[in-house]
């Protein structure tokens, strides 16, 4: 579909700049750096040991090869009957297998199973408990409290505070009266 297929894009196609294009050269250079100049295979041939499953009775490297280029060619071949010679097979495949394919293509419904069984409780269970009790009922709540008992202390020492020097001199003489009194009766 990439190359004979109809275009479905927005814009025109344009090949990709150096900030997409600069790393894979790098990449590139060093793949081919790596493999001829430094020959990385045979360092790394102590952690995977090819030759050493071959020798004792495993499957070849050639059949292993020969088993994976088939089944890529296979894929190829499928792929080209199925959206350039015939573009119709999708389309039978999927009305033939009906309920099968709607189940396979929505991932056996284990995404909206997981939804409903995990996701959709916590986060109900998150907004209730956590925001609505803990977080507006508990927390908010203890901060508004505080600042509406400040008030109200704030209210109530204002009261002390009129701007006449008379009335704080006063409040002092009672203040030491008090502290003389408490001071003999404690005696």
């Amino acid at each position: 579909m990439t190359f004979w297929g109809d275009y479905r894009g927005h814009g025109h196609p344009h090949e990709s700049s150096w900030t997409m294009l600069g790393p894979l050269v790098v990449l590139a250079v060093l793949s081919i750096v790596g493999g001829f100049v430094f020959n990385v295979p045979e360092i790394l041939s102590g952690m995977f040991p090819i030759k050493e499953a071959t020798e004792n009775g495993g499957p070849g490297e050639m059949v292993l090869t020969g088993i994976s280029v088939a089944f890529g060619l296979a894929g190829i071949a499928l792929s080209w009957l199925m959206y350039v010679v015939n573009k119709d097979i999708p389309e039978k495949i999927t009305s033939s297998l009906g309920g099968v394919y709607t189940l396979v293509y929505n991932k056996y419904f284990v995404d909206e199973a997981y939804d409903a069984a995990i996701v959709r409780p916590l986060v109900q269970g998150s907004e209730s408990v956590l925001w609505k009790t803990v977080d507006a009922g508990l927390i908010d709540g203890t901060v508004n409290g505080m600042g509406t008992q400040s008030q109200g202390v704030g209210s109530l020492l204002r009261l002390l505070q009129s701007g006449n020097i008379r009335s704080y001199a006063t409040w002092v003489v009672i203040g030491a009266v008090v502290v003389i009194v408490v001071m003999g009766v404690t005696r």
